[in-house]
């Protein structure tokens, strides 16, 4: 069985309820959108890796720490009010 791995950066806050924010709601969505679905699909491996934006421009597109860039694929995620970039990664089987 395929998985899906996210990874986002930002504030949470958190009510009597649970944890609530923008950075979950995108998280969310990226684990739950018809693109990641595909991606899974579509590779012979066990996992996905989807990165958000924040992570993407803060982490990954520096190559630092043996982290190849080429080997992310720019996805156009649809979210229920907007569109967010995403990143996916297909590590090794």
């Amino acid at each position: 069985m395929s998985q899906t791995l996210v990874g986002d950066a930002g504030d949470l806050r958190r009510d009597a309820r649970s944890y609530y924010g923008a950075a979950l709601d995108e998280a969310y969505g990226l684990v739950n959108s018809e693109e990641l679905r595909r991606c899974l699909r579509q590779t012979p491996g066990p996992v996905v890796l989807a990165v958000s934006p924040e992570i993407y421009e803060g982490i990954v597109r520096h190559d630092d720490d043996g982290i190849d860039q080429a080997a992310y694929e720019r996805l156009a995620i649809r979210l229920t009010q907007r569109r967010l970039d995403a990143w996916a990664h297909y590590p090794e089987p």
